[in-house]
């Protein structure tokens, strides 16, 4: 595989965490330990836009990456890799580029509509990427 995918997969990892560790230095109350990261992409501050604006981008490179992984590797390829590409694909829709676009309110309740899209889509999200180690132990077999 390429090497500059490698590096672009190490610096979306790597940016998840100092985008986040330094934004919520901004976030008055914030708590790293105690909150989720999606309380950062609530409000019009520059810490909200901020940390929104991040999930967008980091989602559409991660779907960059995962495409490029599967054009990469198709000798390598059965049902199990297709099917875990697919869910992590869909992990960088449903909870970086749908929560970016679609922030929490402050509370954290799902009572607006753009906080009911962006609970369920990184509910469904996650879920999906719990299962991509199980499809590639399948894989092992």
């Amino acid at each position: 595989m390429d090497k500059s995918i490698w590096e672009l997969w190490i610096g979306i990892v790597i940016g998840e965490f100092l985008v986040a560790g330094i934004l919520g230095i901004f976030r008055e109350g914030y708590n790293h330990l105690k909150m989720p990261l999606s309380a950062l992409g609530h409000g019009t501050d520059f810490v909200g836009r901020g940390y929104s604006l991040w999930q967008i981008i980091s989602g559409v490179l991660m779907i960059y990456v995962f495409i490029r992984f599967m054009q990469c590797n198709k000798t390598y390829f059965t049902k199990a890799t297709f099917i875990g590409s697919l869910f992590l694909i869909f992990f960088a829709l449903g909870s970086c580029v749908l929560s970016g676009i679609f922030p929490v309110d402050e509370t954290n309740e799902m009572v607006t509509l753009s906080a009911k899209i962006h609970g369920y889509g990184s509910v469904l999200s996650y879920t999906l990427l719990n299962f991509v180690p199980l499809l590639m132990i399948s894989y092992l077999k």
